[in-house]
């Protein structure tokens, strides 16, 4: 069974993470996952591509030239009569759109997936609505949460669930990236939030906890690892807030399971999300958790057992929670929780959760499942 995901290669994101780390798990099944990188000239990263040769998952990299480049289509199709898949996926708009144009004339089934919102600006909200009226017209929707599937059942039925999984780690044995050694002269307890610098992850909640956690005496210092359109913003509020010599920006990093060795506590102070591959993640590395209560967090926390529970935009719940959580580091019945959360959203039965679906929409397999 072939299957092509068309993935933005121009940077290592959560959803790409997630759809190469199960490639492993589908070829003991059968499944021949390879990746077509949509990528505009000069945004090119190596990160994406090494990561797949890595996990000895096939890759092209296919010019994008902007939201008028009529050849797009042409040039992916081309990819795709050479391999011949079976499946083809689709994560975000831009290959959403491909394969809207190519899919009437084709063979092969589109399973479009939809990872969630963000509202940094009108343009991003003008393009996810877009998205979800292209994704009418797939074979399967999958989302990866049920709040995710309700939003979508207003305008598409029959949305399939399939959750994340615990991504696969960055390569240990390359050199260790030059951020690590100044995060860990950090004094502990140290605080982490990885992700996308827009204003649906709540980064800006997190800089008012930590300023109302330092009112109150409680020893921390934070990391902040991500890039996006509010990153300007936050950086003239942390140093209004006085915390320039507690917080460190540190940009976008891909390889955050390092980074998960250097923390104490991660936070997610979201205002929104599905299911974050940083949970995952983080639950794996046995790292502590406080999180907003929204999208299948909730679910995932097992309501506050695996980690801390807070309601969102509220810096002071999150203070709150960040100081239970900071006072409860050594909890042995919470440190169980995070192991058997990190067992349960394990890759391979993502992976059997994909080969039905694919059964499902007709697609000939003649492997078993792996337990």
């Amino acid at each position: 069974m072939r299957v092509v995901a068309l993935v933005p290669g121009d940077r290592f994101s959560g959803p790409a993470g997630q759809v190469a780390s199960t490639g492993p798990e589908l070829a003991t099944r059968g499944v021949d996952l390879r990746f077509a990188l949509l990528c505009r000239p000069g945004d090119r990263t190596d990160q994406l591509p090494a990561f797949l040769t890595r996990l000895g998952l096939g890759c092209e990299i296919v010019t994008d030239r902007g939201p008028l480049d009529l050849g797009l289509p042409r040039r992916v199709r081309t990819v795709l009569e050479a391999w011949r898949p079976h499946v083809v996926e689709t994560h975000g708009y831009k290959a959403t759109a491909v394969a809207l144009t190519l899919h009437r004339r084709a063979t092969w089934r589109w399973v479009g997936y939809f990872h969630g919102f963000t509202s940094e600006s009108v343009r991003a909200a003008f393009y996810h609505r877009l998205d979800q009226r292209m994704l009418r017209h797939a074979d399967a929707v999958v989302a990866v949460s049920d709040e995710q599937r309700r939003i979508l059942a207003r305008r598409i039925p029959g949305v399939r669930v399939i959750p994340n999984a615990v991504t696969l780690g960055q390569d240990r044995s390359a050199a260790p990236p030059a951020w690590l050694a100044a995060v860990e002269a950090m004094p502990r307890p140290r605080l982490g939030v990885v992700g996308r610098l827009s204003p649906e992850k709540g980064v800006d909640v997190f800089l008012q906890a930590s300023h109302r956690l330092a009112e109150r005496g409680i020893a921390h210092t934070g990391i902040i690892a991500g890039q996006g359109p509010a990153q300007a913003r936050l950086e003239r509020l942390c140093g209004d807030l006085g915390l320039a010599d507690r917080i460190r920006f540190i940009g976008y990093q891909s390889d955050v399971q390092r980074l998960y060795g250097a923390l104490d506590v991660l936070v997610i102070p979201s205002r929104s999300e599905g299911l974050p591959s940083v949970l995952l993640e983080a639950l794996a590395a046995d790292v502590a958790v406080v999180s907003t209560r929204v999208g299948s967090i909730p679910d995932v926390l097992r309501d506050g057992a695996a980690g801390v529970l807070v309601p969102p935009d509220s810096p002071d719940a999150l203070a709150d929670g960040i100081a239970a959580a900071l006072a409860g580091l050594d909890s042995a019945e919470t440190a169980r929780a995070r192991a058997e959360v990190a067992r349960a959203y394990s890759q391979a039965s993502r992976a059997n959760a994909l080969l039905s679906l694919y059964r499902d929409l007709g697609v000939p397999s003649h492997r078993v499942d792996a337990d």
